[in-house]
């Protein structure tokens, strides 16, 4: 059915009310379903073109509901709600109705539509049984994935401390090998100096005591350098 403006507004009505009289539970009230059955009948709305718009606004409802129980009851609230608002509506067609093949049209779509909404219900409850397994398979898998990073960050601390104990450890080598090259050189160039004061009360002497004092000199030099680039 091809709804108009003024059937579009009603279909609104109609959704909006039907919303907040299965809200309200048990203390609803069916006192607007007169003006909208009144406003259906008004706009000649057939009854089948009604009870297809029920379900298709009701279907959204209830789908979420996994307790059959629950799903059940909603759905005969709704069906409460619905025939109220039909009553202004078959009353219009009340001379159509008593023909008799009226009635057998109604009845074959009745039964047609009793056995599409079993259907239906049926292949809801295939989804909500596979939403559920999903939902299972998905918990199972957050609980796997959270073990994982768990595992990862224990692994990842145990990383960092042996870095830091590796660090620590050349840190304390270099330390070492500086304190050593300073005692090394210091010890030779305090070497040299004191050779470089004998060379300079021995400059009087002979030419042969300056040369080995002078080669002595270098020789301490060069082991010095050595050792530095040994470290």
């Amino acid at each position: 059915m091809t709804w108009n403006t003024e059937q579009t507004e009603w279909s609104m009505s109609y959704r909006k009310a039907l919303h907040l009289f299965l809200q309200q539970g048990s203390e609803a009230s069916l006192a607007p379903s007169a003006p909208l059955g009144e406003k259906a009948a008004a706009l000649g709305l057939e009854t089948l073109d009604m009870a297809l718009f029920h379900e298709k606004v009701l279907i959204p409802i209830v789908s979420p509901i996994t307790s059959p129980t629950d799903r059940n009851a909603l759905i005969e609230q709704a069906t409460c709600f619905f025939m109220e608002v039909m009553v202004p509506v078959e009353k219009t067609h009340r001379g159509a109705v008593k023909s008799e093949l009226r009635v057998a049209q109604l009845t074959e779509i009745l039964r047609k539509r009793t056995k599409e909404t079993d259907e239906s219900n049926r292949r809801l409850t295939q989804s909500i049984a596979l939403r559920q397994a999903a939902e299972e398979t998905l918990r199972k898998n957050e609980t796997s994935r959270n073990g994982e990073i768990k595992q990862s960050g224990r692994l990842q601390s145990r990383l960092r401390k042996q870095a830091h104990t590796l660090l620590a450890a050349q840190e304390d080598e270099r330390r070492s090998i500086s304190l050593a090259l300073q005692n090394e050189t210091a010890q030779t160039l305090c070497g040299i100096l004191i050779r470089l004061l004998s060379l300079n009360q021995s400059v009087c002497n002979s030419e042969a005591s300056l040369q080995k004092g002078i080669d002595t000199a270098q020789h301490l030099m060069k082991k010095s350098m050595r050792r530095v680039n040994e470290l």
